[in-house]
């Protein structure tokens, strides 16, 4: 078996004079192992360095205008003879049995990628620029170091020092070259993982990466270009929308939306008053902070790559960065004596929202068009919201529904399948008033009318004190029961789960997986594309709330005073800044 080893290089002559040395001394046999270099348009010099050296025979130079990475890796890649691909990058320092690791790999994995580890070169002066990497290496080595199997899909990425079969790489198509500058690698990583092919961790197959990049190459260069591809790469892979760095920065409650688009109608005084702030945090050996800054810029010029590529920040805002506020109501009516009074809300509070709601534009959904909405398979309307009932209680059916029927308004009303034409037992159990709950008949005229049922489990039972066993009668149990109910009318019900008591645990999550595309938490906040399907938050509507709570609700997904609010945001901005900041 023999291996290509792959560099791709753009005018970094002094730089490859370093490393390529220690890729040339390879501990392998000549007929074992070749090296291609490509000279991606260097103007520096490089091409004729490298055809002036007298190396043996496996060393192979070939240049090319210049058309990026990915395309000088594709280029080796076919002038390649060996049967395994090993990619390099310019900046790599080696070590001597680094080739023979990757090919022994291969020998007793077929059909596989294999990856080694990158650790950052023992050198730099300890400015802003060497604090950013050593992050990036820390945070990766902690994720990384110990692991030999990679998850998917954090892990599904071909980084430099990683490998594979070039039979592989080839009926994949190679990297995709309209991605330019970046996530190349990360790209061509997912369309191996979606092949098929196994991803193996060698924790011994070490590099060392020679940062030589700049603060502004970081911020501005790199900034724009991975705002660019990773638009692309969203686009074209939409699973990881969720994931996606520019699917946060185009989300957010208004407040920070106005100020991410204010800073980038203002973007080259922006940019210099972050590049002022590095400055002086970094003279300051403020490093947390220093590094801080540095990434917002590189966050700025990011957002600034993704509107470029989308056409315009309207579209971006429309593809990653919808919000969804979901309203959750308990019982709407009269307030029954020895009832929970905080969980009531009448009729009259009930109608004024509704006509709120439609005063200020916002736009009812149902989960599923959220759902594709996440995937990448739908559209959404400008201020979309998704109003939920649980319990189901019989006096939906009298002042809620007519409400929402009116409007042609869809709701979604989470039951909980044995109390149908029953009662709240669960809470009556707690010192509750008896309030009774929908009846089969009510649910299913109300189901050809509009309304949406999800389940609610068949007892109300806190699935987190419970068994496993005990977890799938309650979930599969109340799924089947609510299709049985609607038999006539399976498009109302809604694929989706709440949890009772809006508890939870990554054992029920994975249960309630097993039968609900989607299900719904009490936990406070907005929803936005990183959101998980199946941990949605709510915004619970109580009756002391007051218009002003709700237009507060639907901002942030709770009702917290403006100045806890804004005192906790900086608290945690500055715990980012200082506390939780690299040492």
């Amino acid at each position: 078996m023999k291996i290509s080893i792959i560099i791709p290089t753009f005018d970094r002559c002094k730089l490859l004079q370093r490393t390529l040395p220690t890729i040339l001394a390879q501990k392998l046999k000549g007929g074992e192992f070749e090296i291609l270099v490509v000279s991606d348009g260097c103007t520096d010099g490089t091409f004729s360095w490298l055809k002036e050296l007298n190396e043996a025979s496996f060393l192979r130079v070939f240049e090319q205008p210049n058309r990026g990475p990915g395309a000088a890796r594709n280029y080796a890649a076919h002038e390649a003879t060996g049967d395994v691909l090993l990619f390099l990058d310019d900046d790599l320092v080696c070590l001597p049995n680094l080739a023979q690791q990757h090919l022994t790999a291969h020998q007793k994995f077929p059909h596989s990628v294999v990856s080694g580890l990158v650790r950052l070169a023992d050198e730099g002066t300890g400015n802003v620029v060497h604090w950013h990497f050593e992050d990036i290496h820390r945070k990766y080595l902690l994720r990384m170091v110990g692991k030999t199997t990679p998850q998917w899909p954090y892990d599904a990425v071909f980084y430099a020092n990683s490998s594979v079969p070039r039979a592989d790489f080839l009926a994949c198509g190679g990297y995709d070259e309209g991605f330019g500058l970046a996530l190349e690698d990360v790209e061509l990583g997912v369309r191996f993982w979606k092949a098929g092919l196994h991803f193996h961790l060698l924790q011994d197959a070490v590099t060392e990466h020679i940062h030589v990049k700049s603060a502004n190459a970081i911020a501005r260069i790199d900034g724009e270009a991975y705002g660019r591809s990773e638009y692309r790469l969203v686009n074209k892979h939409k699973g990881l929308r969720p994931l996606a760095e520019i699917t946060r920065l185009s989300s957010g409650p208004f407040h920070v939306q106005w100020v991410r688009h204010t800073a980038l109608a203002l973007l080259p005084l922006s940019d210099l008053c972050l590049m002022f702030l590095t400055a002086v945090t970094e003279m300051a050996r403020a490093r947390g902070m220093a590094v801080q800054m540095l990434r917002y810029r590189h966050a700025l010029w990011r957002l600034h790559g993704a509107i470029k590529a989308a056409g315009n920040s309207t579209t971006l805002q429309q593809v990653l960065g919808q919000r969804l506020p979901v309203l959750l109501y308990h019982h709407v009516g009269p307030l029954l004596p020895g009832a929970f009074a905080a969980l009531t809300v009448t009729p009259e509070d009930f109608t004024e929202h509704m006509e709120w709601l439609h005063l200020h534009g916002f736009i009812p959904v149902r989960p599923e068009d959220w759902e594709r909405w996440v995937n990448g398979e739908g559209v959404l309307p400008k201020n979309p919201i998704l109003i939920t009932f649980d319990d189901a209680y019989s006096d939906l059916a009298e002042f809620v529904f007519p409400i929402l029927e009116a409007r042609k308004w869809p709701a979604t009303v989470f039951v909980v399948t044995d109390e149908i034409g029953g009662s709240n037992s669960w809470d009556q159990a707690k010192g509750c008033a008896r309030i009774s709950c929908l009846n089969a008949a009510q649910i299913q005229d109300w189901a050809q009318r509009g309304i949406l049922f999800g389940a609610h489990s068949r007892s109300h039972a806190d699935l987190v004190t419970i068994g496993t066993e005990q977890i799938h009668h309650e979930v599969k149990g109340s799924k089947t029961s609510l299709m049985q109910t609607l038999s006539m009318s399976f498009s109302a019900v809604a694929n989706c789960f709440a949890y009772p008591y809006g508890s939870w645990s990554e054992n029920v999550r994975d249960v309630v997986a097993k039968d609900f595309k989607m299900a719904f938490t009490t936990k406070a906040g907005v929803n936005d594309c990183s959101t998980p399907l199946l941990e949605l938050k709510r915004a619970m509507v109580i009756r002391s709330h007051t218009l002003w709570s709700l237009r507060k609700l639907l901002a942030v997904g709770w009702d917290a005073p403006l100045i806890t609010t804004a005192a906790r945001k900086i608290w945690a901005g500055m715990r980012r800044l200082f506390v939780d900041a690299p040492l």
